[in-house]
């Protein structure tokens, strides 16, 4: 008997509720969603890792078994993490409650290949994840991609973890933030619970983890990561991690770490050209006209975070037109301050003091580049709303009160005339870089 999705859905949450419990079924699997639902293959998405866990070691083959006794088919079964999927449906069901005189925010897909926008800034790194993720016997095992926030890492690195979910069931796949490293490490150790967590890490057929650069000043944490990553790369296991720069240029990072890294591949992702922003804009542009979206990919041009907020404040109207579309901007446009990115400070700042980028965050102490990264640190405070301590981190990381100093000495015209000169030069092109 064929059962459409919804139906097989519904009495697969029945039986096994009855199976397990009420108690355990609404615990852990009555919010799960499911990505693929027919009766060849099922692929259920949990919130969080430790929802799965809770599920996946001593339920899983009851709830597969409990599946086939439906399908009557040997339907393949398959747990992963993707907490995009819950984080827009509340979104989902928030607009809903709303007014209607408001259209909904159409939910975004999970983040797999097939929905990853490529485009110049990011095909490199685009081909280098597949790649990682289809050969057997890749050209490299460890992987790096870095870039700023809202340009792709994050997806790409999902996009990794779903492959392997999808398609390989017998590969031992851990994918986390590098939050979530940092305190399971801090709970084994508290719990006398280390030789397990390193059990867990070290036996990994593919290592995930999003946001390394959050382990600066974490120097036991990094030392454990370094013994992580020499255990695997020794076994030849696959290892993809995303950081906001490469560690070698972060202060305050295990230098066996980065010495590790530089056999890496790294694939920057870089801000989207105006064709990638408008593909980008058209694949969840819904029934918006194309001449709205093109206004938005031509007058904002940071990052795919940024571009979203603009969209999804114009699908909120009714039947948006061009000149909805350039409310909106103008809107965005007046708070670009708040918008404008550590990234665009440091681009524009290395471009006009002619050194590169990579100088502001390195060690360097040579005048042009200690200017520089003064400007750099000035720049940030005066003209976004990041706090000194993420300001400081982001340049090589630096201590807050470094960054404050060079912003009150710049402000309180301690600094030469051309050195103000040229800080007003860079703070007027940024401000034209955004409007």
């Amino acid at each position: 008997m064929y059962h459409n999705p919804a139906t097989l859905w519904s009495k697969v949450n029945s039986s096994f509720s009855t199976i397990v419990g009420e108690n355990r079924y609404n615990s852990w699997i009555k919010n799960s969603k499911p990505l693929i639902l027919d009766e060849d293959e099922i692929v259920v998405c949990f919130e969080s890792t430790y929802i799965k866990n809770k599920i996946d070691h001593p339920y899983k083959e009851m709830f597969t078994n409990c599946v086939r006794n439906i399908t009557n088919r040997n339907t393949k079964v398959t747990f992963i993490v993707d907490d995009t999927i819950f984080i827009n449906s509340k979104l989902h069901a928030s607009n809903n409650s709303s007014s209607s005189t408001y259209i909904t925010t159409p939910r975004q897909p999970a983040m797999t290949f097939g929905n990853f926008i490529v485009g110049s800034g990011n095909k490199l790194a685009y081909y280098a994840a597949m790649h990682i993720s289809e050969s057997q016997k890749p050209n490299f095992n460890t992987l790096l991609i870095t870039g700023q926030t809202g340009l792709g890492k994050t997806h790409l690195i999902n996009s990794i973890n779903t492959h392997f979910a999808c398609n390989s069931t017998k590969v031992n796949v851990i994918s986390l933030s590098c939050k979530n490293f940092v305190r399971e490490y801090v709970y084994s150790l508290r719990n006398s619970k280390i030789e397990a967590f390193r059990q867990k890490y070290r036996s990994a057929d593919v290592l995930l983890v999003d946001d390394i650069h959050l382990l600066a000043n974490k120097k036991e944490t990094q030392v454990e990561f370094l013994h992580t990553l020499c255990s695997l790369a020794e076994r030849n296991k696959k290892i993809i991690i995303t950081s906001e720069m490469h560690p070698k240029h972060i202060d305050e990072f295990n230098k066996n770490i980065t010495a590790r890294l530089e056999n890496a591949i790294e694939t920057p992702v870089k801000n989207p050209d105006y064709e990638t922003r408008v593909k980008f804009l058209k694949a969840r542009g819904v029934d918006i006209p194309v001449d709205s979206l093109e206004y938005i990919a031509r007058n904002i041009n940071t990052n795919y975070k940024d571009i979203l907020i603009c969209l999804s404040n114009l699908i909120k109207y009714n039947n948006p037109t061009l000149i909805t579309s350039k409310a909106v901007v103008a809107d965005f446009i007046c708070n670009w301050g708040e918008k404008l990115s550590l990234e665009d400070i440091a681009r524009v700042t290395a471009t006009t003091f002619g050194i590169k980028m990579n100088d502001i965050f390195s060690g360097k102490k040579n005048k042009t580049v200690a200017s520089a990264r003064q400007a750099c640190f000035y720049l940030s405070h005066k003209l976004t709303s990041e706090p000194l301590a993420k300001i400081g981190r982001y340049f090589g990381n630096r201590d807050h009160s470094t960054v404050l100093f060079a912003y009150k000495k710049i402000s309180m015209n301690k600094e030469d005339g051309q050195i103000k000169r040229t800080v007003e030069k860079i703070e007027k092109e940024l401000e034209h870089l955004n409007r």
